[in-house]
C-alpha cells in the first residue's frame, strides 16, 4: 500500500489510530505541532484560526462526498447535516381515505350500536353511519363522513432516525506525504 497523504482519512477495523494517524473526532489540535495538516485542511472543520483547529468530527456521521449530483443539493467540505432524531407530525404522511363499504341495511329494527352477526352498524338506534351510495359503488353504501375521523394523535416525541449501519473507526493521517496538486 502506497504511504498515506497527511489529511487523508480511512476507516479501520481496528479500535486505535496507527502512529502518525489520529482519530476523526472532533478534537482541537495545535497549529504549530501540526502545521502541514493545517496547511492542508485549515479550519475547516472549526477552530481560532491563532492556535488550534479541530480534526474532522466522525461520530455518529457518514462521509459524504462534496460537489451535486442530479437532484441533490450542493454540498461543500465541511458541511454538516441530517438530524439524529425526527418528530412526526400528520404532514408527514400523504393524504388519504380509509374506504370501507357496507351493505345497506334491510331492517332498521337490526340497527344497534355494536355490532354482531345479525346487526347492522350504526351511531344510535336508527342513525345511518352509511352515506349515499355513489355510482361507483352501486352495490354497497359507503361510511359518512362525520361518522369516522383522526385516530391516534401528533406525537412531539422524537423517534430515531436512523439507516442502517456498520460502526468503525475513522481516522486522518497527520504526517504523511504532501499532497501535490496536479
Amino acid at each position: 500500500m502506497a504511504d498515506p497523504f497527511t489529511g487523508e482519512i480511512r476507516a479501520f477495523a481496528f479500535t486505535f489510530p496507527p502512529a502518525n494517524w489520529s482519530q476523526c473526532n472532533g478534537q482541537q489540535v495545535g497549529i504549530p505541532q501540526n502545521n502541514v495538516l493545517y496547511a492542508i485542511i485549515g479550519n475547516t472543520y472549526g477552530g481560532d484560526l491563532q492556535t488550534y483547529f479541530n480534526l474532522p468530527n466522525m461520530l455518529g456521521r457518514i462521509p459524504v462526498a462534496t460537489g451535486t449530483g442530479v437532484g441533490l443539493t450542493p454540498r461543500t467540505l465541511g458541511q454538516t447535516g441530517g438530524a439524529d432524531t425526527v418528530v412526526l407530525t400528520s404532514s408527514n404522511f400523504p393524504a388519504h381515505n380509509h374506504a370501507m363499504n357496507v351493505e345497506a341495511p334491510s331492517n332498521n329494527t337490526l340497527l344497534v350500536k355494536a355490532p354482531t352477526a345479525a346487526t347492522y352498524l350504526s351511531r344510535t338506534q336508527g342513525e345511518f353511519m352509511y352515506a349515499t351510495p355513489t355510482s361507483t359503488a352501486p352495490t354497497g353504501f359507503s361510511l359518512a363522513a362525520n361518522s369516522i375521523g383522526a385516530a391516534g394523535s401528533a406525537s412531539t416525541a422524537p423517534r430515531a432516525n436512523d439507516q442502517p449501519y456498520l460502526v468503525v473507526n475513522f481516522c486522518i493521517c497527520q504526517y504523511g506525504d504532501f499532497p501535490v496538486r496536479p
